[in-house]
């Protein structure tokens, strides 16, 4: 019975198993040449790069969604990315539920996945999110075919089979878009730039999805009191979103190749647009090639901080950097504890949000630095700045794409994919999942280390 304990697979590793499994199904699926509008296999790597982008809710892609896959292939890309946004989460709290945990140690990434400390709550949101989920993508349907039915000469079936798929797309934080075989491949949202209803209708999809299911549920009921996380979700989505709202209209306003030559509105609304879907949905109404640096800079950390816990969105979370400011703060105000809201924040989340920003910030550098030298040496340079656009839209689990996705190497490619998987599962995450618990057991003698 011991040697069968010692031998099981640990809970934690399960996670990224699972997924890995998710992607490499649904790579076989969109390799078949029935997922192919020219009626020939795709390549194997590029479905498996189609699947990992889908799977981790990011939207980067290396063939144009709309005219290179049929229907069937569109429909596995769109199951994908439901299991991505929604599946991942809840049937990992499923899963679990019927394992016996080792420790709260090997737990915590999933449990803290939904924004709690305990399982068996993450269970409980885990269940009505599925409900939440259905319920707002249904709204955001029935408001994108407003428009989407016109756009289409009154074809229901097809403005309907566009609307599921860019609410569920939008919802999921996913990025994908049908609007190549419409306005042009690889175009995105940019025939909206200037329609409120749709660009309106997706940010609230995007900020709903990536949000968290907790916060939406604790908000929608009144009588139940708001958490410290939930309050800090809420402060920071509202500070980061008019933050870069502002600031993207600033660097962008005179810009001739985005909003330099619209009226104000417009301006106000792309700019709008893009500071939400940098949270990290993936859609642009803008030429993301075209942007300033500073505006590529400035989007990068927006991907890099993406959505909340326990939500569809990626990046190191905005608890997670909100945490870290916090406790900037205590230490600069000479304050033992790390509060907010009137509230001690626990030791062991300052810790794993330390970690996880060390951790995400370490994958980025090393990622830019070998992606730009691998470009660099495949003669297919690219400015740094977009090589750091592309490495964190892919670890925030973005999509948006400077261009140098479409063209990069094969090397460039396969660690996007481990980007994506990186940022989709949280560096604490795989960093658990692969380590070997430490047995030993005890307190080491305390000493100090000068730092600073």
């Amino acid at each position: 019975m011991a040697h069968t304990r010692r031998r099981a697979m640990r809970p934690v590793v399960i996670l990224p198993l699972g997924f890995l499994c998710i992607i490499l199904a649904g790579a076989c699926l969109l390799s078949l040449p029935a997922a192919s509008n020219d009626g020939e296999a795709l390549p194997f790597f590029d479905a498996l790069f189609t699947a990992t982008s889908a799977t981790c809710v990011t939207g980067l892609v290396v063939r144009d969604t709309a005219t290179q896959f049929t229907v069937f292939g569109r429909g596995v890309i769109l199951l994908m990315i439901q299991v991505g946004g929604l599946g991942f989460m809840t049937l990992a709290a499923m899963a679990f539920s019927f394992f016996r945990v080792p420790s709260p140690q090997q737990v915590a990434p999933v449990a803290e996945a939904f924004g709690e400390d305990r399982l068996d709550k993450a269970y409980h949101i885990a269940k009505q999110a599925v409900l939440l989920t259905l319920c707002i993508e249904a709204i955001g349907v029935s408001v994108l075919l407003i428009r989407f039915i016109p756009m289409f000469e009154g074809d229901v079936w097809r403005a309907t089979g566009h609307a599921v798929f860019h609410s569920v797309s939008a919802f999921c934080n996913a990025g994908f878009d049908l609007m190549g075989g419409v306005t042009g491949p690889y175009s995105s949202m940019t025939a909206f730039v200037a329609d409120p209803l749709v660009s309106v209708t997706l940010m609230a999809l995007i900020i709903l999805g990536g949000m968290g299911f907790a916060v939406i549920l604790a908000v929608a009921n009144p009588k139940r009191r708001l958490s410290l996380s939930a309050k800090i979700v809420l402060v920071s989505y509202a500070a980061f979103f008019v933050g870069g709202t502002l600031l993207v209209l600033l660097t962008e306003y005179s810009n001739p190749d985005t909003i330099g030559n619209m009226p104000f509105w417009q301006k106000l609304l792309a700019a709008a647009f893009q500071s939400v879907t940098c949270r990290t949905a993936g859609f642009n109404t803008i030429d993301q090639a075209a942007l300033n640096d500073s505006t590529k800079v400035l989007s990068s950390i927006l991907m890099f901080v993406g959505g909340a816990p326990a939500g569809t969105a990626g990046g190191v979370k905005v608890t997670t950097v909100a945490v870290a400011f916090l406790t900037l703060r205590s230490l600069i105000l000479g304050r033992e504890e790390v509060f907010a809201f009137s509230r001690s924040i626990k030791a062991g989340a300052i810790r794993r949000s330390l970690s996880i920003i060390m951790l995400a910030v370490s994958a980025a550098i090393i990622s830019t630095i070998a992606i730009s030298f691998a470009q660099q040496l495949a003669g297919a340079g690219a400015e740094y700045v977009d090589v750091l656009y592309e490495t964190m839209s892919a670890i925030g689990t973005v999509g948006l794409s400077a261009g140098l996705t479409a063209t990069s190497t094969a090397f460039t490619r396969a660690l996007l994919m481990a980007l994506m998987f990186l940022g989709r599962l949280g560096p604490l995450t795989i960093a658990v999942s692969v380590a070997r618990p430490s047995m030993s057991a005890g307190r080491y003698v305390e000493e100090n280390v000068i730092v600073g």
